[in-house]
């Protein structure tokens, strides 16, 4: 797995790669077609077990098909170059112009709020994995006017958060950016990101690839909201308003609200407030009594002679209520 090269005449270089096995790489052919075999020797007995195959060498270059006559087009989109020809891709596969195999790419848009973590994923059928295959796999960002902003899992150094590449099965690729947070600017209620997802063709430079986008909303917590049709910052929803999707909403008719409210009540309701109000009066009057109560035996005591008044008696008769109930 070190890697082990080794010279076969002038022309040739056999290498070891340990995603690949064996691979013979020529610099040229010495002819438009040579045969070749390739395989393992016993050691013990010195027999070969041996598979024998060709090498044609072709008049078109890499991601191009030969359309008679030895003159070489570029294969179009949805096909692929084999052995000199252009062919069709499979169903459910696709390709961009110029390339050397066809691939299946699932991609979807997302919508998030923002303040909160972000995975966004694709997947990219290749039928195997390789080395050269992961390494070309690419987020790209789509910014104003077209620019692109190229990202793969060896590249990838955007502060934003994480590109992740994981090997699902079947030759396929997940594809995952992560975010621990996504923020949407004061100015705005929300951001819309357009990016691509898929592969690049290492062997001729072409990428086949889908778009999606990120959608982020602004996010508005209980009691807040926007307060007319111009505001992007949240606020505390009014009096007499209530904070329901991101908007401070008119009460209905009927119904109030204090600042903040998530909710509207009947007005001759008394709420939550009427009963935290009327426990602090009666709080206030408890302890309004035991201060009286305690200056008056406190008196009695540094003066005993002081005969203190039944405020139940007057004039040595019973006294009646002079006092209206609450």
């Amino acid at each position: 797995s070190s890697g082990i090269n080794a010279e076969y005449g002038a022309k040739t270089l056999i290498t070891y790669s340990s995603s690949h096995g064996y691979i013979l790489t020529l610099s040229e052919l010495t002819s438009t077609t040579e045969s070749w075999k390739c395989g393992v020797r016993d050691p013990e007995t010195g027999e070969h077990f041996l598979e024998s195959f060709q090498i044609t060498e072709s008049p078109c270059n890499y991601g191009e098909g030969d359309v008679g006559s030895g003159e070489c087009e570029v294969c179009d989109k949805g096909k692929y170059s084999s052995e000199g020809r252009c062919v069709g891709c499979p169903e459910g596969m696709m390709s961009s112009p110029g390339c050397t195999r066809c691939v299946g790419i699932l991609a979807g848009d997302v919508v998030s709020r923002d303040k909160t973590s972000l995975v966004t994923s694709f997947s990219v059928e290749t039928g195997s994995f390789t080395d050269e295959l992961k390494e070309n796999l690419y987020l790209i960002r789509v910014g104003e006017g077209g620019s692109k902003e190229y990202f793969t899992v060896t590249n990838f150094t955007n502060s934003e958060g994480e590109m992740v590449v994981t090997e699902v099965g079947g030759g396929t690729y997940n594809v995952s950016l992560v975010r621990s947070e996504t923020n949407v600017p004061d100015n705005v209620r929300s951001v819309v990101e357009s990016w691509e997802g898929g592969i690049r063709d290492y062997l001729t430079g072409s990428y086949t690839t889908l778009p999606f986008t990120i959608t982020l909303n602004k996010y508005c917590t209980s009691g807040t909201g926007y307060t007319d049709n111009d505001a992007t910052v949240c606020t505390k929803c009014p009096r007499n308003t209530y904070s329901d999707n991101n908007t401070c909403k008119a009460c209905p008719s009927g119904q109030r609200s204090q600042e903040g409210w998530d909710t509207c009540v009947d007005v001759d309701s008394k709420g939550a407030a009427y009963y935290v109000l009327a426990g602090s009066a009666g709080a206030l009057a408890l302890i309004l009594v035991l201060m009286i109560s305690a200056i008056c035996w406190t008196r009695r005591r540094r003066h005993p002679d002081v005969v203190m008044a039944n405020p139940n008696v007057e004039n040595n008769r019973q006294a009646t209520s002079k006092t209206a109930a609450l």
